[in-house]
Parts: structure tokens; sequence; C-alpha cells
């Protein structure tokens, strides 16, 4: 976004309220700024010993699929955990017992998404440098598809979370918050075979 911001022909607004077709097409539009985009893409292939500057452009499509998917996991994921949280907080005052396992779970809630935001950020930190992670291709993707893939954390997190956007859960709370227990102390500690 700060490469797009640079290079446009006229001033842009703010990131979040871009429309990234219409920041594209204006990019496209102006020969100036296109033929900078060129050299850049060019001098990327030198630097990383490429053959064209096809493979260039390639590797950043690649990269974009990935980093795309990482995003909409990131959102999703967290989304759902602040609604959770949102829950937990209401339930406090609950039934006698209850609060105690609230409280706990609240706590797990804690290093859970730590140990999450810890593995997002190795991702960030992997693409900041794009000619870091385009040379080094298969190490960026491997580290982006580990963030967002559905491996036995990430299918436990969702089936913990769909549990709660469930129907049942007001019939079945102290069920629920024993599953969610489980599944976060399994987290803390490493076993992420263990699912709800």
């Amino acid at each position: 976004m700060g490469l797009i911001a640079w290079a446009a022909p006229v001033p842009v607004a703010p990131a979040a309220a871009w429309d990234s077709a219409a920041v594209v097409a204006l990019l496209v539009s102006d020969p100036a700024t296109r033929g900078s985009l060129a050299d850049a893409v060019t001098k990327a292939a030198c630097a990383l010993l490429l053959a064209s500057a096809g493979e260039v452009s390639a590797r950043l499509d690649a990269l974009a699929v990935d980093l795309g998917a990482v995003e909409a996991w990131r959102e999703g994921i967290f989304d759902k955990a602040k609604a959770l949280v949102r829950r937990l907080a209401v339930l406090r005052g609950g039934e006698p017992g209850q609060g105690r396992l609230v409280r706990q779970c609240g706590l797990l809630l804690i290093p859970a998404l730590s140990r999450m935001q810890a593995q997002l950020r190795k991702a960030d930190c992997c693409v900041d440098d794009v000619l870091g992670a385009l040379g080094d291709m298969a190490g960026a993707q491997a580290l982006l598809r580990s963030c967002g893939s559905t491996g036995n954390f990430q299918a436990g997190w969702a089936t913990m979370l769909a549990v709660w956007d469930g129907s049942g859960v007001r019939d079945d709370l102290p069920g629920v918050l024993l599953q969610t227990h489980t599944f976060l102390v399994a987290a803390s500690m490493g076993d992420t075979v263990l699912r709800p």
C-alpha cells in the first residue's frame, strides 16, 4: 500500500478507504508510473537472479494469494474470538460453579490468542521485506500457509467457535463451557490434537 501511494500520479485516499481496483486502474493509466513499476520489477528480477521479470510477477501473484487467505482467516477467527470473549464476560455472574469455569476460560484465551498472534506476526515479518519473501518463495509460502491452514489447532478453534455459534449453547451451557475449557487447556499446553 505504501508503494502504491508513493507511485500513484495523484494523491490517493487513506489505505482503509481505497478501492483497490480503482487504484490499480489509476496506476496502469499513467505511462510514467507504469514504466517505474516495470523498472522496479526488472530490478527485483536481477536482485533475485531470476530469468525474467515475469517470474517476479508470478511470485508476487502467488504471495498475494497466500496473504489474502491468511488475512481472511485472521479476520474470521479474531472476529469470532472477540464475540466469544464478549459472551464469556456476560456469563461471569451465572450459576454457582459456572463463574469459576468462565474465569478460567477467559484466562486461558490469553495465551491461546497470543500464540496465534505470534504466528501471524511471523508471517507479517516474512512479507515486510518483499524481496526477501520473493527470494525464499517456498519458505514464505510455507509460513503463510501454516498460519492460515486447517491444522489441528486452527480446526480446534473453528470447532469450538462453531459450538458457541450454535443454537444449543443456552440449552447446554455447562457442557459447552467444559468443552471450551478442555480445548483451551490442551492448546495452552501445546497439545493441538485434542479438540472440543
